[in-house]
């Protein structure tokens, strides 16, 4: 009986098979690495901290003779704004301090998830930083600084009551009456780092291929070389003739 080697009739079958197959599935396009539903909240979370940033409403004062009801922000970007006549009632000099230092978490907060907006939303095929973004790197970072900004807001808190309890006449106003309360632009930054938490979820979770689609051993490269054949080659591969039989 003719024996046929069968590396080589494999190698014809599967040239065969190449050469009958529509050229869309001949060529396979590398699965992107972006994630919409993570940009989208990622998005949203970026905008909830530009909100928070511009909005005049962060803490809410009661029981001492300032001018102002609601401290934002945006009434310490200057500096020196402290030092003005309707402030120094308000505010403490370590307070104003405490209230830069979360201005400043809160630019880096943002810059930070759009860097991660960036990456879920074009998702690059780089190795370094498609690690970054399967493991959420930036989103986990957006997430430690919106806890610290929400911790120095407690601490601010807490030395604007004890420095009203220092100044407020007692007799005339008890201090069960006096109050420093969280206000809008504290919960929008809580509502960010919820956002970025979701965000994590969705790529921690997110299934992934065992091994590196980038890295198939040249099968694509190989298959892809057929994909342009003159019609003469196929011709003549089938031209050629058999093996010989295998004799012992």
């Amino acid at each position: 009986m003719p024996f046929v080697f069968p590396s080589m009739s494999r190698r014809y079958g599967r040239l065969n098979s190449l050469q009958s197959l529509p050229r869309s599935r001949r060529i396979r396009p590398k699965q992107r690495e972006r994630n919409i539903v993570a940009a989208i909240l990622g998005m949203i979370a970026i905008a909830t901290l530009a909100t928070a940033l511009a909005e005049p409403r962060w803490l809410y004062l009661h029981g001492l003779k300032c001018e102002y009801k609601y401290l934002g922000l945006y009434m310490f970007f200057s500096i020196g704004s402290e030092s003005d006549p309707g402030m120094e009632l308000c505010v403490t000099h370590e307070a104003v301090k405490i209230i830069r230092a979360i201005i400043s978490l809160c630019f880096i907060s943002i810059a930070v998830s759009l860097f991660a907006f960036i990456l879920d939303t074009f998702g690059p095929t780089a190795y370094y930083l498609k690690l970054l973004r399967r493991h959420a790197v930036g989103n986990i970072i957006a997430v430690i600084l919106c806890a610290a900004i929400n911790g120095f807001c407690y601490w601010v808190t807490a030395l604007l009551e004890a420095n009203i309890k220092e100044h407020v006449n007692l007799k005339k106003a008890p201090t069960s009456l006096v109050e420093v309360k969280f206000d809008i632009g504290f919960y929008l930054v809580a509502g960010a780092g919820g956002l970025s938490v979701i965000v994590v979820a969705t790529n921690m979770l997110r299934r992934y291929p065992i091994c590196d689609e980038n890295d198939d051993g040249g099968r694509d490269d190989w298959e892809n070389e057929f994909t342009d054949l003159p019609p003469t080659f196929e011709a003549s591969i089938q031209s050629l003739p058999a093996p010989p039989a295998y004799t012992p």
